[in-house]
């Protein structure tokens, strides 16, 4: 995101409904973009340990059903795994693209906090 000279999200941001009930806590978040990031991967749809004795496709119905609240409040979500992060090919779009069709916009002044 640094590199690509997107806006510094805020990291670990906990979202609340409207009636103040937290929906849970969102890797990264553009306040003032009103966009969440949340970067998944494979694993913890995949491996025992991450599943907690649960059935990975109840765990992947969980995760819906939490985006479906988080965009609930009125917040665009994008979403990407390490593909993203290492297109192959050109067969799926890299981050940068995500971002961008996402609605965040490049800024190439812009400066991140300790960088």
């Amino acid at each position: 995101m640094y590199l690509n000279h997107f806006p510094q999200p805020e990291l670990q941001v906990p979202i609340f409904d409207s009636s103040g009930v937290r929906i849970g806590v969102v890797d990264y978040f553009w306040r003032a973009n009103r966009l969440v990031g949340e970067f998944d991967g494979s694993v913890k749809y995949g491996r025992n340990e991450c599943l907690q004795g649960q059935l990975a496709a109840d765990v992947l119905i969980k995760e819906k059903q939490r985006e479906d609240k988080i965009r609930a409040t009125g917040v665009g979500m994008a979403r990407w795994m390490w593909s993203a992060l290492f297109p192959a090919g050109g067969n799926q779009p890299g981050l940068t693209q995500q971002l961008l069709q996402a609605g965040l916009r490049q800024d190439h002044r812009n400066v991140w906090d300790g960088m």
